[in-house]
């Protein structure tokens, strides 16, 4: 169990540790009753995790802190100025608990980690036998039993599950639309609900005030490749250490699902699902594209361009290199693109220009083959490769949105 679930489980208001990249380590919660009936020793456990203890201040450096050991150092209400100094092999916290209540809660963390580790194991056969975030969510469900929205870096939902509040009619309308709404995304942003799991690396839980709803954010990653977030709500009550727990783990499952179903495109580049929605026609309004783009970063306030490529299989592949794309970032830094039904897309921002819209003609010309940046050979002979092709086969601008 990860010492960051063990924290929110003793209900921890702070913490000190000598990193945090050492409250995301598992170890293995080792009582009282553990350490009286065995010789004080270094000792680590059989899968290499190492040992937590839990102690007063008063306990630590004696014969409840052996050796080899981490210590967390539990104070009541507030970590005072005289406090044990954290390190390497020692962790202080201050919790809302009575300490006794805090004690009485450690000592039944080794039972309930047998209860975690097999729906882990349930969690772990579930994504064994699925092939879309659909799916997991939708079975993962049996084992969470809590409802789930799972989103990309561009706020499209990729899927969710679970009855949400009645009163939330904003929840209700995003899932039909398949997007984040932007309202929503400000709220997130103003309280770094993302920010926040993004620093810890591990589920934010949160309280939505003004609907008194709680709920937790969990980013998720597949080699270090933010792909997007895992959201899930709680009807009643507060997230213990063990819903946390197992949100972490359902996560990570979830970043390599989406790592696989999703084309490279959408990995590398921002908008790359807006830009694959706005070909499926999945928005009725322009508005609602524009303002997805928007989201995106990408400039709404001139034209488009739409570059095409067909009739090239390996260049239009789905499974399209990922070499290549960082190269098309290089080579183009504010468009998007994704491979379509077999054809390359690239959608190209123009700045706006006042006036009439054949300007637009040469801005492009310009953007593509007059000025291919300094990118190395294999980007300009790319660009070249690209843009020759779509203005041949479309003199004027290839699109408009």
């Amino acid at each position: 169990m990860k010492i960051r679930s063990i924290l929110a489980e003793l209900e921890v208001v702070d913490c000190r540790a000598a990193t945090e990249f050492a409250l995301n380590q598992e170890v293995v919660c080792i009582t009282a009753v553990d350490l009286a009936a065995r010789a004080s020793e270094a000792r680590v456990t059989p899968l290499g995790m190492r040992e937590l203890v839990l102690c007063r201040p008063g306990d630590f450096g004696g014969p409840w802190t052996p050796p080899g050991t981490v210590s967390l150092v539990l104070y009541h209400a507030a970590i005072p100025d005289d406090a044990v100094h954290a390190g390497t092999s020692c962790i202080v916290a201050a919790t809302s608990l009575p300490i006794s209540k805090a004690f009485e809660r450690f000592d039944r963390i080794p039972q309930q980690v047998v209860a975690i580790d097999a729906m882990k194991g349930r969690l772990f056969d579930t994504f064994q036998h699925t092939h879309n975030i659909r799916q997991f969510v939708q079975r993962a469900y049996n084992v969470l039993g809590l409802p789930t929205i799972v989103v990309n870096t561009d706020g499209r939902i990729l899927a969710h599950v679970g009855e949400f509040s009645d009163a939330r009619e904003d929840i209700a309308a995003q899932l039909k639309t398949g997007y984040i709404a932007p309202e929503v995304q400000a709220v997130i942003d103003r309280d770094r609900i993302v920010e926040n799991a993004r620093a810890k690396h591990y589920p934010d839980a949160s309280h939505d005030v003004s609907n008194d709803e709680n709920w937790v954010t969990s980013v998720v990653y597949y080699k270090r490749l933010e792909l997007g977030r895992f959201d899930v709500y709680k009807p009643q009550g507060a997230f213990t250490g063990y819903d946390l727990e197992l949100i972490d783990y359902a996560g990570s499952l979830a970043g390599i699902i989406i790592d696989r179903m999703t084309d490279v495109a959408t990995n590398s580049n921002q908008g790359a699902s807006v830009l694959s929605d706005i070909l499926d026609g999945r928005f009725t309004q322009t508005k609602d594209a524009t303002g997805r783009l928007a989201d995106a970063g990408v400039d709404t306030s001139g034209a488009y361009a739409m570059l095409t490529v067909e009739g090239e299989r390996l260049f239009a592949s789905p499974t399209y290199s990922s070499h290549v794309g960082r190269l098309m970032k290089d080579v183009f830094p504010h468009g998007i693109w994704v491979t379509h039904r077999n054809t390359f897309c690239m959608l190209l921002p123009m700045p706006h220009i006042d006036g009439p819209a054949f300007p637009y003609y040469e801005k492009l010309e310009e953007l593509t083959l007059d000025n291919p940046p300094a990118c190395g050979a294999a980007g300009q002979q790319l660009a070249a490769r690209l843009c020759e092709r779509a203005v041949r086969k479309h003199p004027t601008v290839p699109g408009w949105l």
